[in-house]
């Protein structure tokens, strides 16, 4: 039987989205870099965690025009993108 752990199917996710041609996909690339980050943050890859969260924020900055902040929540980034993609 063939598993994925949650952080290769985040990449996964990652891949696809940047593979997709002719559609903004920055909000769900956004958004995929934060879970990811926690999740590898939980895992204990804190520096990975650090990046992949600070290409989220930015991207974030992008798209709403606010600033990163500590206090940027799974709320804020869940907002970027339509319902099915949460």
């Amino acid at each position: 039987m063939f598993l994925l752990s949650l952080s290769d199917l985040l990449r996964l996710a990652l891949d696809v989205h940047s593979k997709r041609a002719g559609v903004d996909v920055r909000p769900e690339i956004a958004r995929t870099k934060f879970k990811l980050a926690q999740v590898l943050e939980d895992a204990g890859s804190h520096q990975e965690a650090h990046e992949l969260r600070t290409d989220a924020q930015m991207l974030r900055k992008e798209l709403k025009g606010r600033d990163p902040s500590e206090d940027d929540s799974e709320k804020d980034f869940d907002e970027l993108v339509a319902y099915f993609y949460r």
